[in-house]
């Protein structure tokens, strides 16, 4: 149910973790991991993601209605888009963003300001 493969030097994608559905917290900071988001797709039992300092790019369409996940770190990738995806995950409470390239829409600022219980960092 977790799985914490951080500070690794660990390089390629994210495809090996496409089957573990059953993961609740995923932390994978302070590696090389390139590619997009997709392979997280059926991943929607978690409740914590940790990618930071990573080299992910992409958009957040494969997390779309991840509505467990409380905690989302996705700060230092180069990760794409708006934060549209992200409207379904109800239980959100932190969102890290800092030195990404997601360009937030106006809408997307004020649905996550609005939030209560939800610590935003970077929109």
């Amino acid at each position: 149910q977790k799985l914490d493969l951080s500070h690794n030097q660990l390089t390629g994608g994210l495809e090996p973790l496409s089957a573990c559905t059953s993961l609740k917290s995923l932390s994978l900071f302070n590696n090389q991991l390139t590619g997009g988001l997709e392979p997280l797709r059926g991943l929607t039992a978690l409740k914590e993601l940790h990618l930071m300092n990573n080299k992910l790019t992409g958009g957040l369409e494969p997390l779309r209605g991840f509505t467990a996940l409380s905690l989302l770190i996705l700060e230092s990738n180069p990760v794409t888009g708006d934060l549209g995806p992200l409207w379904g995950c109800t239980s959100l409470r932190v969102l890290m963003l800092e030195h990404t390239r997601l360009v937030p829409t106006d809408e997307d600022t004020a649905h996550f300001k609005d939030k209560k219980h939800c610590s935003v960092y970077n929109i």
